[in-house]
């Protein structure tokens, strides 16, 4: 990749930083969602909307 970008003067390249989840707010909430989730039986997607928000007022 580096020999392909030094071919190319008009390309610039930056190395971005790795994803740090435990810097990202959302994602603690939504993992914990998906834990309390795990055994969790819905037959319709109004009933998985409810049980959302009914877990999300907990959080």
């Amino acid at each position: 990749m580096r020999a392909a970008i030094a071919r190319r003067p008009w390309l610039r390249a930056y190395q971005l930083p790795a994803y740090a989840s435990e810097l990202n707010r959302a994602e603690k909430a939504w993992s914990a969602m998906k834990r309390s989730f795990a055994n969790h039986c819905v037959r319709t997607a109004t009933e998985l909307a409810a049980a959302v928000k009914n877990r999300l007022t907990r959080q």
